[in-house]
């Protein structure tokens, strides 16, 4: 058990603070238009560090991309491609959302294995937590490494968040032998207001939906907005994938606590992992004091 926490805790990562990183230096995020000028938010991580950016849009057409302002505390970077007659989405206000309101993420996970068509999955708002000044919307959604940077909407298709991050359930099994349930993590879209600013007035980015939208509707609106991009050499492999040997491992508690499993012996296959999702350690560091 010690060897392999040991190697799930040190592959953890954790980028702005208590944020929890899910996509790669080479590889893939998710993004969405916000200005008709070619203006994109995405995550901070997704365009770290990298010499090459490549947005591609709902018509397939492929664009280099320059980052114009990002942050590493709240995880959020603004880039912009040479393009203009953009549809922009219409933000909302994450502290308008409520816990169990419905939502819905936007993103190109898995892109190696699932292709670059856009996916969209739907759940609700578990809880809003704060730590160490960080603010994290935290949801039910299914997310993979690739959603990072993709919008978060409401009913209304507004967006509400940036997707940026989920737990890892495979790091749960073997600390505590439980699995974990679609626990995923978004940056409120409030933590951009300072990108978008320098954009337009402060009302042009929040236009209000009148009512929430029937889901086919609510797809229609937002897809076209929602951009694939292409960070360094995507190949169709990620570069952060970890690969953990094969092996026995001793899991549970030699102390017969009641709310434990007693010590067993598992044998776990060899598997890859991504080194950007979150492990239970830095999931209790983050809620903490939330």
């Amino acid at each position: 058990m010690n060897r392999i926490i040991a190697a799930a805790l040190a592959l953890a990562c954790v980028c702005a603070g208590a944020t929890f990183c899910m996509a790669e230096k080479a590889g893939s995020g998710s993004g969405f238009i916000v200005h008709s000028d070619g203006y994109i938010l995405t995550c901070d991580h997704v365009v770290r560090d990298v010499k090459n950016i490549t947005v591609v849009l709902d018509n397939k057409r492929e664009y280099a991309a320059e980052v114009i302002k990002k942050s590493y505390d709240s995880d959020v970077a603004l880039i912009r491609i040479k393009e203009k007659g953009l549809v922009p989405l219409k933000l909302g206000t994450a502290d308008s959302a409520k816990m169990l309101d419905h939502v819905y993420s936007f993103g190109f996970p898995l892109a190696d294995v699932l292709g670059t068509d856009i996916s969209v999955s739907d759940g609700k708002i578990n809880a809003k937590r704060k730590s160490k000044g960080i603010s994290m919307i935290e949801f039910d959604a299914k997310v993979n490494p690739g959603n990072s940077g993709g919008p978060l909407v409401n009913e209304k298709g507004e967006v509400i968040g940036i997707v940026n991050s989920k737990l890892n359930s495979l790091a749960f099994l073997v600390e505590d032998g439980t699995i974990p349930e679609r626990s995923a993590f978004a940056v409120p879209i409030e933590s951009a207001d300072d990108f978008l600013a320098r954009l337009a007035d402060d009302d042009y980015f929040r236009m209000k939906q009148p009512k929430a939208l029937p889901t086919a509707d609510l797809i229609k609106l937002v897809k076209p907005s929602v951009v694939f991009i292409k960070v360094g050499t995507f190949e169709g492999k990620y570069g952060d994938m970890v690969k953990v040997p094969a092996g026995e491992f001793t899991m549970g508690s030699r102390k017969g606590n009641s709310d434990e499993k007693p010590e067993h012996v598992v044998y776990l296959d060899a598997y890859e992992m991504d080194k950007y999702e979150v492990t239970n350690a830095k999931y209790r560091e983050f809620i903490g004091d939330g």
